[in-house]
């Protein structure tokens, strides 16, 4: 079960990344580098900007 909702969180970035007009592989590139610097519990104005609609 953990697997098809780890499964479903990647579909779910990746085809906002593309409903959003992003390079799904540049998107996520891109959140995984930055948002692990924000800290353990970012707030959600911090995590804001990385949403693909920004």
């Amino acid at each position: 079960m953990a697997g098809a909702d780890a499964n479903a969180i990647w579909l779910t970035l990746i085809e906002s990344a593309k409903a959003n007009g992003l390079d799904p592989q540049k998107y996520l590139t891109k959140i995984l580098t930055v948002v692990p610097q924000l800290g353990p519990f970012p707030a959600e104005s911090e995590l804001e900007p990385y949403l693909p609609w920004n």
